[in-house]
């Protein structure tokens, strides 16, 4: 019967993306499963959202607040939250509202030996996760009002197949995301499957919420020392300057690892900066599909960075690719984004294709 198990989205105008389906069987590993039923890709994603952690700001019997940010109604049942940094005591959240975080009472008073200032974590763990049938899944952390919204998530094994994408939301003025996995056996992408952060990283000038802005946003998520119009956006190379203001973003980060984010450009409309996709990977990686965190291209306007990708794995394996290729946008008046980093840390390799 659980095999025959579909919480797929309805056909429409635009069609409803797919549900999640979860499976705890007695004795083995947990299971998430987000299946979409169809032969194509779904655009329209579905969200799988994690928790961070953050600091104490106020103490109950069953129940803490932390005022620095606020959650989605419930998003956290189930979570197990640790408190500092030395305990191994958890508590399972039976409910969140706001900035409060409440638990089962059976677990001990809280105020018994939590106090203001104390920081806690939550990790999203499952047994294994598989996307498959044309199914979206963006990750996303929960705090609504938080800088650095990147999801975690962690999990014995990872699958993408059947035209199946992970990705994260676009950045906004206020929040940056980004993807952070951490696979313990092993991580598996189809052929014509991929993790895929291009163009969604800080806002180019005249851009949606920044659209006051003639400047791009860059590291911090500040238009200070952002690329001007028509000059490409920076992160591992340099963006190339268009025909005005010829003054493009600095480079940031190192060649041995990403940043958290990649870099602003300049006069983008829509979708033309990318971000960052991290695989920290303990186990292997087998990929005959892509790992892609390129920049934005739309001429006339000019291109985004490439973006950030790190993986380290036992060992790397398949016929895909992994790119963080710079935004093009032809020979005319704009520049050209600068190429994005990539650095993989790995026992053996055999056959991946990779491009900065």
């Amino acid at each position: 019967m659980l095999s025959n198990a579909q919480a797929f989205g309805g056909n429409g105008r635009v069609d409803g993306s797919a549900g999640t389906i979860y499976l705890r069987p007695l004795g083995q590993p947990d299971q998430l499963v987000v299946d979409g039923g169809r032969a194509d890709n779904l655009g329209n994603a579905t969200p799988i959202v994690t928790v961070a952690g953050g600091t104490v700001t106020q103490v109950g019997d069953d129940w803490f607040a932390d005022r620095s940010t606020r959650h989605l109604r419930g998003i956290a049942r189930g979570q197990e939250i640790v408190f500092g940094t030395n305990s191994s005591q958890r508590f399972r959240v039976i409910d969140n509202r706001g900035d409060h975080i409440f638990f089962d009472p059976s677990g001990g008073r809280l105020s018994d030996f939590l106090a203001v200032g104390m920081s806690w974590r939550a990790e999203t763990v499952v047994g294994r996760v598989t996307v498959r049938g044309g199914s979206t899944v963006e990750l996303v952390d929960s705090g609504l009002n938080r800088g650095d919204r990147r999801g975690r998530l962690s999990a014995g094994d990872i699958e993408l197949s059947d035209n199946a994408w992970l990705t994260h939301p676009f950045a906004t003025t206020v929040s940056q995301f980004g993807i952070e996995l951490t696979v313990a056996n092993t991580l598996t992408i189809s052929t014509n499957s991929r993790i895929d952060a291009s163009a969604r990283g800080y806002l180019g000038g005249l851009r949606d919420g920044n659209a006051a802005n003639a400047a791009g946003r860059t590291l911090g998520n500040t238009t200070v020392g952002g690329s001007l119009r028509r000059n490409g956006g920076s992160y591992g190379g340099v963006g190339g300057f268009g025909s005005a203001e010829a003054f493009a973003n600095a480079v940031y980060g190192s060649f041995r690892d990403r940043m958290k984010w990649a870099a602003a450009v300049a006069v983008i409309p829509i979708r033309l900066v990318t971000a960052v996709v991290g695989a920290h990977q303990r186990g292997d990686a087998e990929s005959g599909g892509q790992i892609l965190a390129n920049g934005g291209a739309a001429a006339p306007v000019a291109g985004g960075s490439g973006g950030g990708i790190k993986i380290t794995a036992g060992t790397l394996s398949g016929g895909g690719s992994m790119q963080a290729i710079g935004g093009s946008t032809g020979s005319g008046q704009p520049g050209g984004g600068g190429g994005g980093r990539i650095a993989g840390y790995y026992g053996r390799c055999k056959s991946l294709t990779w491009r900065s």
